[in-house]
This record gives C-alpha cells, sequence and structure tokens, in this order.
C-alpha cells in the first residue's frame, strides 16, 4: 500500500513590503487631496466672509451719504481711477482685515439739483488678490414749490 503524502496548501503568511508600500502611499495620496479641499474651502469661506463685509460697509456708507444734508454734499472733482477720490477711511474687521473706502459726488443736475454718488471699497482677500466693491445712486432735491 503507498502512503501518500497530503499536500501542503500554501497559507498566507502576512503582507508584503511592497503591498505596504502600495497601500501607504494610496493613503498618503488621498489624504493629500483631502487636506488640500479642507485648506481651499476655509480659504472660499474667508473670501465669502470678507465680500458679505466688504458689502455691509459699502452700504453702510452710502446710506451714510444718502441721509446727509443734500446741501452738506461737496461736488468732488476726482475720481477713483486717478486716486483723487474723497478717503472715507478704513475700517479693520474682529479678524484684523482691513477694507478701505473712498467716495466721489459728481453733479449731474438737469432740471434740479442731483447728484451721482459712488462709494468704492478695496481690500485683499483670502488668496492676496485686490477686491473692489462699488456702489452707486442718485441724490437729487426736488426743488422748492413755493
Amino acid at each position: 500500500m503507498t502512503t501518500s503524502q497530503p499536500t501542503r496548501s500554501r497559507l498566507p503568511r502576512g503582507v508584503s513590503l511592497i503591498e505596504m508600500m502600495v497601500a501607504s502611499a494610496v493613503l498618503i495620496i488621498g489624504l493629500t487631496g483631502i487636506t488640500a479641499m479642507m485648506i481651499r474651502g476655509a480659504v472660499n469661506g474667508r473670501n465669502g466672509q470678507q465680500a458679505m463685509t466688504a458689502a455691509n460697509l459699502v452700504n453702510q456708507k452710502m446710506s451714510e451719504l444718502q441721509a446727509a444734508n443734500f446741501d452738506a454734499l461737496v461736488v468732488t472733482s476726482g475720481s477713483f481711477d486717478a486716486g483723487t477720490a474723497r478717503d472715507a477711511g478704513y475700517v479693520v474687521d474682529g479678524s484684523g482685515r482691513k477694507y478701505q473706502s473712498a467716495y466721489v459726488v459728481k453733479d449731474i443736475s438737469t432740471t434740479w439739483p442731483m447728484y451721482l454718488v459712488q462709494v468704492q471699497l478695496d481690500y485683499t482677500d483670502g488668496n492676496g488678490k485686490r477686491v473692489i466693491d462699488m456702489s452707486s445712486a442718485v441724490i437729487s432735491r426736488a426743488p422748492d414749490a413755493g
């Protein structure tokens, strides 16, 4: 009688070094992508917050100029492009970001006194780019009916 030896099956003995290196590389690439997305999201959130703050500051300055006495408005001969607009100061928000504002008042009178008021606000966003937010309104005073 011949006795046959049972065949030995090859059992896995663990993970090879190459498999570990490939798995580590895939994990690192995935984590790098996730980190980049989180950083980009934080910058976009900051830019959105700055844009909202800038819009509020422009609207606030425009409201102040509209609420002022019409005769107290001083017509400016300057412009934003020439850098001769009236300086309206700057605001620093709670995070230390600076917003510089200026305005121009132009006389566009035809039949009665009418001014075009433009407010400009500029700041640097989270990407280091200069952003300009602008608003304009026409303010008029109807002639006396007397």
